[in-house]
């Protein structure tokens, strides 16, 4: 079933999953649909979702190697050094303590963590003001002055990029006229047809709806063809002579390339990144991470709050804070 799963990504409906089921020898398909529907299978993902995080894995896939954490679809050669270094520490422990050969891992987690020692999380917006240009991009909320700019990074198929973009649509929402929402085009070179579907969201902002466009971009990353844009074209009652026309220019797919320069020159090192008044923040982090820089924004930044620390340093008060560092982007999976 596993397989079956990770050849079959784009068709994971409930008439899919019986599909697959009745495709495997010796299942019993009855019992397969009796345990589906045990409310006990959610509370096991739960289960497995919190020991992930327990020994700080967020992001998928992660792998542990006797205990010792792998992050991300690394290459062969990653696995190898792990293994080879486990194999070592391994023999030398069966030589050592002797223990039955079945129960050699067993005897070896007695000595390991229980629980990973989670360091403070890092601020979820760097310490850093950057002259970030806005000219040109499609924009929505408060465009006149807006007290929080936020310019964006995205690519539409990456599946972090539409978490991304759901939680700016809500703090769009929630914020209203305060803040002003700016895109730029960031499509990562793994994927291959990312490319193409921002040149069909400049070509829909040519004719005054990119983000109707976007959210149809963002809504089915099956739909990649040209056919599939020029359908959507149609459906956004837009000129569709134009809008092969732009989508086809050669100053279209250099836009895209300008901007994924200009992110690169923000300092984003992967998809979504945000820019916040300047301050980049990096990932589709929680809603409430959002918030935290956005009050901070308008109660006068970071700089007013290092401001108050150091005056109560000053004044005999607990000693300022330094700014914990910026952190570093993960590269994009």
């Amino acid at each position: 079933m596993h397989d079956l799963l990770f050849a079959n990504q784009k068709a994971l409906s409930d008439a899919d999953f019986e599909g697959y089921a009745r495709q495997i020898a010796g299942l019993n398909f009855d019992q397969w649909k009796k345990d589906l529907a045990d409310p006990k299978l959610e509370q096991m993902i739960k289960e497995d979702e919190q020991t992930a995080q327990k020994f700080g894995s967020n992001g998928t896939p992660a792998f542990y190697v006797n205990g010792r954490h792998l992050s991300g679809a690394q290459p062969f050669e990653a696995f190898q050094k792990l293994i080879d270094e486990e194999k070592v520490k391994a023999e030398k422990f069966l030589a050592e303590k002797k223990p039955a050969k079945d129960k050699l891992y067993d005897e070896m987690i007695k000595g390991f963590e229980t629980e990973l020692k989670v360091p403070p999380p890092p601020p979820p917006a760097d310490f850093k003001r950057r002259e970030v240009a806005t000219k040109g991009l499609a924009g929505k909320g408060n465009l006149k002055n807006p007290k929080i700019t936020v310019v964006e990074c995205s690519d539409f198929d990456c599946p972090f990029c539409k978490r991304g973009a759901d939680t700016v649509a809500q703090i769009v929402k929630e914020y209203g006229d305060k803040v002003a929402v700016y895109f730029r085009n960031y499509p990562l070179p793994m994927h291959k047809m990312a490319e193409p579907a921002h040149r069909a969201g400049i070509a829909a902002q040519n004719q005054g709806k990119f983000w109707e466009m976007h959210d149809l971009l963002f809504a089915d990353k099956t739909k990649r063809s040209d056919e599939d844009f020029k359908a959507y074209a149609q459906q956004l009652g837009l000129d569709l002579v134009k809008f092969e026309r732009d989508y086809n220019d050669a100053a279209t797919a250099q836009r895209v390339k300008d901007d994924m320069a200009e992110c690169g020159k923000m300092e984003v090192r992967g998809a979504p990144g945000f820019l916040i008044n300047g301050r980049l923040m990096s990932g589709a982090q929680p809603i409430d991470r959002f918030k935290a820089v956005f009050e901070e924004e308008l109660n006068g930044g970071f700089e007013a709050t290092q401001k108050k620390e150091k005056e109560a340093a000053a004044k005999g008060g607990a000693p300022a804070k330094a700014p914990a560092p910026a952190p570093t982007p993960a590269p994009a999976k």
